[in-house]
């Protein structure tokens, strides 16, 4: 098995006929934050991937939709949503950290509902990668953090069994 380097990420997407996708990285950074008309599935994945590799596809809505599954699917990442329907108030609540990012954007509903999407998951799995963080730095293997990250984000496995599994 070839090991991905590429920085691990987490893809907000708002699906539609214009189609929004915000990029994270798991700091909660920003990475990217787009939007655009009819752009198939298959470009966003092929953008997305230039970037990093997906551990999290997140949408705002519930259920995910179609082509936010495919593409989960197509990049091996895990599916993250609400358990009820973001609102206005709560979205503009996850992109208010962003604020200074998004004064040079060119706001469209679809980015804002991207971003909404794809900080709600890193939100969501924050402690767990603060855990990841503390455990490595008591084992002194820092080092394993990607690997460690990936496989307890996408396979949802406990941080205790990633790393036996990366020192096998």
């Amino acid at each position: 098995m070839v090991k991905d380097t590429r920085k691990n990420i987490i893809v907000g997407i708002d699906p539609g006929t214009t189609k929004g996708y915000a990029v994270l990285d798991l700091e909660g950074n920003l990475l990217k934050l787009t939007s655009s008309k009819n752009i198939s599935a298959e470009s966003i994945i092929r953008d997305i991937t230039s970037i990093g590799s997906p551990v999290i596809v997140s949408t705002d809505v519930i259920p995910a939709p179609k082509v936010v599954k495919k593409i989960a699917t197509a990049t091996g990442a895990k599916i993250i949503y609400p358990e009820a329907s973001l609102d206005f108030k709560r979205k503009r609540k996850l992109t208010s950290p962003y604020g200074k990012e998004l004064k040079k954007e060119n706001l469209d509903k679809h980015k804002l509902d991207s971003l909404a999407a794809a900080n709600y998951a890193f939100k969501k799995v924050r402690n767990t990668l603060e855990k990841i963080k503390i455990v490595l730095y008591e084992e002194n293997k820092q080092h394993l953090e990607s690997d460690v990250r990936t496989l307890v984000l996408k396979n949802n496995i406990s941080i205790n069994r990633a790393l036996q599994q990366t020192r096998l």
